[in-house]
């Protein structure tokens, strides 16, 4: 399949090359250093980045192969280590793992890789030193690798790669690998207390390590014995196949182990993440839930490895090595049910023998219909029945995809690929049908179908007058498009996008009929999927304008009622499995659930429909949401050089709540029914077409796609509810405006009207439709964004009540409608709420749409309050800050950042919306979101929030602060030894966020509670420390932390603020936490406080502050501070001091009451080195010499103690330094003064 030239800058090019030259110099000291620099060349880098690295372009390969050869030479990966010249030490753990990235994940380098002489063959003789390899802390790891790539090279290239393998002597190498695998489980799944012949040394390597090795090698014995006559005698006579029967029974003994440890006894790459998903499922369903309190660690009980594991794993290797061998199948057969009688007196259900033997069944049917097809390719009607029988078996069991891809490597698929292209009409039709059936659930098959050029067959199947072909071959563009890049790429360059427009153009015509037109559409929803460039070539092919009619065709001719929805099977005859095409993740603000909040629909064929999530606004006036566009993971292959296995596409579709569901296939009895169902796909199409695409959006507003989806709003009536296919269109219409009017103010003029406030308001009531209320929600948000207009027309008081009443359960459960709100109550819907836990059909679910509800109307209230006075009033008026406060709490990390952004809006010059936040306590529920972490979107918005209350969140900080303190003295005075626990839990907090500032994200993404995101792990630094963390004096103290912090930041950014903490009350709240009973180091943040209010140049405030003890509580704080030396405290403690007496008689007055303060101050400067002082120490203290000289009632005081001698040692500082030259200018000024006076 043709790919596009990556981006390799010259430079780029330049370093690789370079780099590689170092390599390949085995003079150079360098090359190792080198060869790790080829790593971050490698390190997540993409496809196509690693085709040009390992291709004809860069001797990357080459220079690989090289030092395994270098390597084999000196003896092996373990020899070569101890080799006298560092030059000549190859790293082979390093290099297999740089060719496992160049070869698994860019599988085009394969061929050239299999082109070198010796690179197999190196493989294999690393592998030949498995004895000394396994009892290496790195061994196991480099036969993992090893064998992973041998199993790929075989896989795309079974009859060369074969070959090879087989000349490299690899049989016996495996042969004896398979016996040292049985050696390894049979010790370590030994029943306690078992006495084994004799204990060999341990070997090397965690379990899942193991696991993963056997099952790679039990791959690649599968790839080489594949009809493949040589490999299946060798294998046989080597033992091979009499260790992997004997491997059966030991991975299906019962293991003992934590559900976290769960790992599949033996699985194929390609599989793996599904077999692990399984083993999940299952350990979770029989594990007893049992705890140890001791470790705080779950511990279940044993389990058996699951059937499936097995049988997928173990047996067919088996099949496809000896098809003919019976007495060899009987002896499996017998072994198995061996186990089977095993597992049932030990009280475990596990009919292995009947699950293989079925296998074994199915199996040999479909290996006979491919050589049916092979040897009677002439013969159409038996062509026909071989095809026919592999439609049917593909879906008749989970394994039947695997056994047929994997029965001769790629040339199954081929012969496939080559029955599409067969002229003979029913030959084509079926051939269609079986290759949907393997690529719909089989996502090896997809990948290799690519590779075999696939989609050049099917662009002329597209052309075809046979409809059941043209839908089918639509179909399966749908599954290839919707996860692949490439694909989609590919689609466009070959004019398959071309064609499949055209199709819908040429509606109706006899081949274009109304599922051809469905299919047809849905392949456009699927091709323009993440692709902007798919997405303008439509509008500049004028493609928008038969997407538009087809929509505006289907909607004049839909029926006036919508009928109700069925399930039936596919055309295809059989039960939709939804493939691997999951729908649309992300959503606004929503992480995994979507936006809708409703799943890819499912297709008329069991295809379900990825739709583009409804985009948020992005702008400071709402809610700037994380957007995640929908993706589908890869291959379950190697991923970088550093990690080498990824992740497998789920073959489920992710529910609203983020859930996994299974898509059934929603398909119309009669034709009515078929023209909803493609007015809905029409919608879908069109969505993805406008998602995030300016030119788009205007140009279908030109086409009058906004009437027909209003008209398509109008059909839904608020107790309609939100099953049926009507909901289903209603959603899709509603997903279409959203994105229409994403950010695009055409689109939001032109919903400027009645008509559309109506149905929008409509929708927001309706009853038991949760996801029609939620794209209702978020389509007024879009509608409201930055335009006055529809802010005015949409927020009205209906409005604003119901969108307040989603954030009320009772709200919640109107929308969510009698049946789910009570399963959403049984299953514990917000604890929150105090609702009863219990169990409910359709619990989970439900519980993920009531909390989406709640977000989404808040998120229609944020872009409706900003800058809205009127909303904002009405939103107070109408009770909803108690409500927006609750949220705050909510277990979704989004609802909790919306609930903050939509309160910050409210007070944003609104004292009265303010004062009722703060009475309800949302100065405390702001606090807790607080954190650390600059990247923390809550900490970030609901400190903004706090900024904007203004002089109501400055005194409730102020009180909350005081009441602290007061905790705090009280504490003291129980406990005296209580603040110097307090500081060392203080200090030991400190030294844990610079060492874990990694693990900030998920205290964000955590749920509120005491204390914030700042509650951590109790400290072990003494025992008087670790008791105050764990009681509530520590928390009192990250309390008064996140208090001041807040508190001083409010102060920095008003003048009203810092008036308000200079009177009598300010005084009275801040100045306690001056005192003995509070820690050190909250008293810093305290003068912190002090420092950003007495910078305001008001005598009367400086002097009201002086008054109420401010001069005194600081002087105190500076005696402490010079007496432990704590050179920062006490810079802040005189500047303060400072400001105090610089702007007001009254603080020269108060701070010369006593001989105390200038006795430290002289102190301070009275030093040798004057250099040696903090530069913040000696300045303050000498600007404060300067004021308190300056005038009285302080200057005879100070002069009496020694001032003047001390003004003169600061005119002789150096005058080289600006900081001490000003000063000692000052200084000289001063004397001249004092000397006139």
């Amino acid at each position: 399949m043709p790919k596009p030239e990556p981006a390799f800058s010259t430079t780029d090019a330049q370093r690789l090359t370079t780099c590689l030259d170092g390599i390949a110099d085995d003079a150079s000291e360098l090359r190792w250093a080198a060869l790790d620099q080829l790593r971050y060349f490698c390190d997540g880098a993409n496809a196509a980045l690693l085709e040009a690295i390992g291709g004809k372009r860069f001797p990357t390969l080459a220079v690989l192969v090289e030092l395994l050869d270098t390597a084999a030479r000196l003896g092996g990966p373990i020899a070569v280590r101890k080799c006298v010249d560092v030059r000549q030490r190859v790293p082979v753990g390093l290099v297999v793992q740089l060719l496992e990235c160049l070869l698994c994940n860019a599988t085009s380098n394969l061929k050239p890789f299999l082109k070198m002489p010796n690179g197999i063959k190196n493989l294999v003789t690393t592998l030949s030193h498995y004895e000394d390899l396994i009892y290496d802390a790195e061994g196991p790891d480099i036969l993992d690798r090893a064998c992973n790539v041998l199993s790929y090279c075989t896989f795309y290239h079974p009859a060369s790669a074969a070959s090879i393998f087989i000349a490299a002597d690899g049989v016996a190498v495996v042969t004896r690998m398979l016996n040292a695998a049985i050696t390894h489980y049979t010790r370590t799944l030994a029943r306690p207390g078992t006495a084994l012949p004799s204990r060999p040394m341990p070997l090397s390597g965690s379990s899942a390590q193991w696991d993963s090795l056997t099952g790679n090698i039990c791959e690649l014995v599968s790839n080489v014995s594949s009809a493949n006559s040589q490999a299946q005698k060798a294998f046989t006579q080597g033992g091979a196949l009499r260790s992997l029967i004997d491997l059966v029974p030991l991975l299906t003994t019962t293991r003992s182990m934590t559900v976290a440890q769960g790992q599949p006894s033996l699985t194929f790459a390609t599989e793996q993440d599904a077999c692990l998903k399984y083993i999940d499922q299952s350990a979770a369903a029989s594990a007893p839930a049992s705890s140890n309190l001791d470790n705080g660690e779950a511990h279940h009980e044993a389990h058996p490895t699951p059937d499936t594991i097995v049988s997928q794993a173990c047996l067919l290797l088996v099949l496809n090595s000896q098809l003919e061998n019976k007495p060899m199948q009987s002896s499996v057969l017998q072994r198995a049910e061996k186990v089977s009688s095993r597992a049932a007196k030990a009280g475990h259900t596990h009919e292995l023998r009947s699950e293989l033997a079925a296998l074994y069944t199915l199996h040999q049917e479909m290996f006979e219909a491919i050589e049916h097809i092979r040897l009677n390719h002439y013969h159409s009607d038996e062509v026909v029945k071989s095809l026919k029988l592999l439609a049917r078996s593909l879906p008749s069991k989970g394994e039947a995809p695997y056994l047929l891809v994997h029965m001769h490597g790629t040339q199954t698929l081929e012969l496939m690929i080559r029955c599409v292209s067969n002229i003979d009409e029913e030959v084509l039709s079926h051939a269609c049908l079986a290759c949907h059936a393997l690529i719909q659930r089989s996502p090896p098959a997809r990948i290799l179908f690519l590779r075999k050029q696939g989609i050049a067959e099917l662009a002329e199947c597209l052309r075809d007058y046979n409809t059941d072909v043209k839908a089918t071959s639509l179909r399966i563009l749908c599954l290839l498009a919707a996860e692949s890049a490439h694909a989609r790429d590919e689609m466009r360059t070959e004019e398959v996008l071309l064609q499949v427009l055209r199709t819908i153009q040429a509606y109706p015509a006899d081949d274009v009929t109304l599922p051809v037109l469905d299919a047809a559409l849905e392949a456009v929803a699927h091709i323009v999927l993440s692709s902007r460039t798919n997405q303008d070539y439509i509008r500049s092919v004028a493609g928008l304008e038969p997407l538009a009619t087809a929509l505006k065709h289907c909607v004049a001719s839909l029926p006036r009622h919508s009928p109700p929805a069925h399930t039936t099977r596919g055309a295809d005859g059989f039960d939709g499995m939804g493939g691997n095409m999951g729908a649309a993740h992300g959503g606004a603000a929503m992480g995994s659930a979507g936006m809708g909040a409703r799943r890819g629909r499912a297709g008329i064929h069991g295809t379900p429909t990825r739709v583009e999530p409804a985009a948020t606004c992005g702008a400071p006036s709402a809610v700037t949401a994380a957007q995640s566009r929908p993706t589908t993971a890869g291959r379950s292959r190697p991923t970088t050089a550093g990690r080498v296995r990824g992740e497998r596409a789920s073959d489920e579709i992710s529910g609203p709540d983020g859930r996994s569901a299974r898509t059934t296939t929603a398909v119309a009895p009669s034709g009515a029914i078929d023209l909803w169902k493609v007015t809905e796909t029409a919608c879908d199409a069109l969505n993805n077409v406008a998602y995030r695409n300016v030119g788009n959006q205007e140009a279908l507003l030109e086409l009058g796609v906004l009437p027909a989806c209003l008209s398509l709003l109008a059909r839904h009536e608020s107790g309609d509810g939100g099953e049926g296919v009507g909901a289903s269109l209603a959603a899709g219409a509603l997903n279409l405006l959203i994105n229409m009017a994403d950010t695009n103010s055409a689109t939001q003029d032109a919903l400027g009207s009645r008509e559309a406030a109506e149905a929008v308001h409509r929708l927001l009531s309706a009853t038991g439709a949760p996801r029609i209320v939620c794209a209702a929600c978020l389509l007024l948000s879009h509608v409201a964004w930055n335009h006055p207009t529809n802010q005015r027309l949409y927020g009205t008081e209906a409005a604003i009540r119901t969108l307040l009443s989603l954030l009320s359960a009772e709200g919640r459960a109107a929308a969510l409608g009698q049946k789910r709100a009570d399963a959403a109550a049984a299953e514990g819907l917000a604890a929150v709420e105090g609702l009863a836990p219990g169990s409910a059909e359709g619990g989970a679910e439900a519980v993920g749409q009531a909390v989406e509800l709640a977000l989404y109307a808040m998120m229609a209230l944020v872009n409706l309050s900003y800058c809205n006075a009127t909303v904002q009033e009405l939103v107070r008026a109408c009770g909803g800050v108690p409500l927006l406060h609750q949220q705050l709490a909510s277990p979704l990390y989004e609802a909790r950042k919306t609930a903050a952004f939509c309160l910050g809006n409210l007070v944003r010059d609104n004292s009265a919306n303010a004062r009722d936040v703060v009475l309800h306590g949302g100065i405390e529920s702001l606090l807790y979101c607080l954190n650390d972490d600059d990247d923390d979107e809550l900490s970030k918005t609901a400190y903004s929030t706090i900024l904007h209350l203004g002089d109501s969140g400055v005194q409730q900080l102020l009180h909350l602060s005081r009441d602290a303190a007061k905790q705090l003295a009280d504490l003291h005075a129980r406990t005296p030894d209580l603040k110097a626990a307090l500081a060392a839990a203080m200090a030991a907090d400190e030294d844990e966020d610079e060492d874990e500032e990694d693990e900030t994200d998920e205290a964000a993404a955590g749920a509120p509670g005491i204390g914030g995101a700042r509650a951590g792990t109790p400290s072990t630094a003494s025992g008087a420390a670790s008791g105050a963390r764990d009681g509530a004096d520590k928390l009192l103290m990250e309390d008064i932390e996140d208090d001041i912090e807040t508190l001083s930041l409010n102060i920095y950014t008003a003048e009203a603020h810092q008036r308000a903490l200079l009177t009598e009350h300010g005084m009275d709240c801040l100045l306690p936490l001056l005192c003995d009973a509070v820690p050190f180091n909250l008293q810093e943040q305290a003068l912190y406080v002090l420092l950003n209010a007495t910078s305001l140049k008001d005598g009367k405030a400086l002097s009201l502050a002086c008054r109420h003890g401010a001069v005194g509580a600081i002087l105190a704080v500076a005696a402490v501070a010079h007496g432990i030396k704590h050179e920062d405290a006490l810079g802040k403690c005189l500047s303060v001091l400072e400001h105090l007496v610089e702007g007001s008689r009254e603080g020269r007055e108060k701070f010369c009451a006593t001989e105390d303060g200038t006795k430290l101050l002289m102190t301070i400067l009275q030093v040798g080195d004057v250099q040696a002082l903090n530069p913040e120490v000696r300045t303050g203290s000498a600007n404060l010499l300067l004021a308190l000289v300056s005038a009285e009632p302080s200057q005879k005081a100070v002069l009496r103690l020694g001032g003047r001698r001390v003004l003169e040692q600061i005119a002789l500082w150096d005058t080289k330094r600006r900081d001490t030259m000003v000063l000692a200018a000052r200084a000289k000024q001063a004397l001249r003064e004092l000397t006139e006076s």
